[in-house]
């Protein structure tokens, strides 16, 4: 898990990619990416909002709005969030990456639920998760 304090961006940790388009064709890749940011604070009534981004060698392609309340009796209820984005390359190498921008609250991103009433020992429940699948043009 990484907390990302209120107004701070993080690379999220594990959720980058190195991808190289050989030399002489294109391709087209697609991401999908699935994110939770979790509240980090346990006070009732107390509510996050962030954005996950996608980024190509640095420059933001692709984002995407999260939150997290208290949902009741549900303490730190993320709202997850999936965002797609296609891109189509020629001959070169290209870093992606996923990153979280903390707007209001701080909040944990692969955040392990083992506090959580019913955690079965799935500590891949709430991990941040890139998808891409690759397409020859």
């Amino acid at each position: 898990a990484l907390t990302i304090n209120q107004g701070n961006t993080a690379d999220v940790p594990g959720v980058t990619i190195s991808l190289i388009v050989p030399a002489g064709v294109t391709q087209t890749f697609l991401f999908t990416i699935l994110g939770y940011a979790v509240n980090v604070s346990t006070a009732a009534g107390q509510a996050t909002q962030g954005v996950f981004s996608l980024l190509q060698n640095g420059t933001k392609i692709s984002s995407a709005y999260t939150s997290s309340g208290d949902g009741g009796s549900l303490v730190n209820l993320p709202a997850p969030t999936t965002f797609l984005k296609s891109v189509t390359l020629s001959a070169g190498t290209y870093i992606f990456k996923v990153q979280y921008s903390s707007w209001s609250g701080n909040q944990n991103v692969n955040f392990v639920p083992s506090g959580y009433a019913g955690y079965n020992g799935d500590t891949e429940a709430m991990l941040t998760k890139m998808q891409v699948l690759v397409y020859n043009n």
